[in-house]
């Protein structure tokens, strides 16, 4: 919309100038000389113009919001990083708090969360509030990539990320520890009912190094607080808005974090809806533009990439292969419907 007024403000400009910027000399032949006020006219109409374009451009809901709305915790919305330390609980578990310490780290930037550990497969659709969805494009690389690259979005053979070791890593909190060790082809994993998550303690996370550098950090475990998420679904439409609320914990630094997947494990998924809010905030909408842009799904399904819904705090280290995410929280797994 914004173009097609900027095209008719340029046009209608043009127009005035041309026809009222020049005038004939009384009693010469077709010599014709500027005419001042017509330019100081068409000045005060394109002054105008502009700043009633300016009030429509500020005001215009379809305008996507900025890179700002959605940065949060260190990180962008979709932001690939070159690790990853996820501690989190199974938040259906209450009291218990089963759940599990995974950790990851690659010689370039990767997406985790199911986007698969290639960075450039998906492309981002649409944005809104702090929503967005990435759906994969359809790429085709001739000749064949070699076995260590993949075919990126554009259609290019790319050198595929590597994975790297950090050394040892221990997790501590209230007097109890994890240690886990490095993997080649997994990583680091280690599934054990993580003590002390529903007491909010701070986890301190040490790693040793090798080819990631080695540093220690700490991050607190926010408390155990249900989204209001009816029978863990979350539905989709293309003619309304879904809204998703929380109950606010008051803690500064919090973040619901939702992350929908659709497609098959077999394969990278289709689409991916990301969105990441304050905990303040007590709610997220994902608007129906967005919703019209992702695949179908529901029913049954052939072992889908599974959708979760998250309330964790995180903080980023600067490694030396980039940006490493630290995060520590609960994990409510959801199924997703758009039919």
């Amino acid at each position: 919309m914004k173009n097609i007024i900027l095209t008719a403000v340029f046009v209608s400009i043009f127009i005035i100038s041309c026809a009222n910027s020049t005038n004939k000399v009384q009693g010469g032949d077709d010599q014709v000389q500027p005419d001042e006020t017509a330019d100081e006219t068409a000045d005060d109409i394109s002054d105008d113009l502009s700043d009633d374009i300016s009030d429509e451009i500020l005001t215009d809901p379809d305008e996507p919001v900025s890179d700002d709305d959605t940065f949060i915790g260190g990180l962008d919305l979709g932001e690939p990083v070159a690790g990853q330390i996820s501690i989190l609980a199974n938040g259906y578990d209450g009291a218990a708090s089963s759940g599990y310490v995974t950790a990851a780290f690659y010689d370039s930037p990767v997406h985790f969360d199911a986007f698969s550990t290639y960075p450039d497969l998906h492309s981002e659709k649409a944005k809104t509030g702090k929503c967005a969805i990435y759906i994969a494009e359809n790429a085709a690389c001739n000749p064949a990539c070699d076995f260590d690259e993949y075919c990126s979005k554009d259609s290019k053979c790319v050198k595929s990320p590597a994975m790297v070791g950090a050394g040892a890593i221990t997790i501590s909190a209230n007097g109890q520890s994890l240690f886990l060790s490095f993997d080649e082809y997994f990583g680091y994993f280690s599934e054990n009912n993580i003590a002390g998550m529903n007491s909010e303690p701070d986890i301190t996370v040490q790693v040793d190094g090798d080819m990631v550098e080695k540093f220690t950090t700490v991050i607190p475990t926010p408390p155990l607080v249900l989204l209001n998420i009816s029978n863990f679904e979350i539905a989709l439409h293309d003619d309304e808005d879904t809204v998703i609320t929380w109950e606010q914990s008051g803690n500064d630094g919090e973040i619901i974090y939702i992350v929908l997947n659709f497609g098959w494990h077999g394969a990278p998924p289709e689409a991916v809806i990301l969105c990441a809010a304050p905990d303040a905030d007590g709610s997220l909408t994902i608007s129906k533009e967005i919703s019209k842009l992702a695949p179908l799904n529901g029913g049954a399904g052939l072992e889908p990439h599974g959708s979760y819904a998250m309330r964790i705090n995180r903080s980023v280290v600067n490694s030396n292969y980039g940006k490493i995410l630290i995060r520590s929280g609960f994990n409510f797994y959801v199924n997703v419907r758009h039919e």
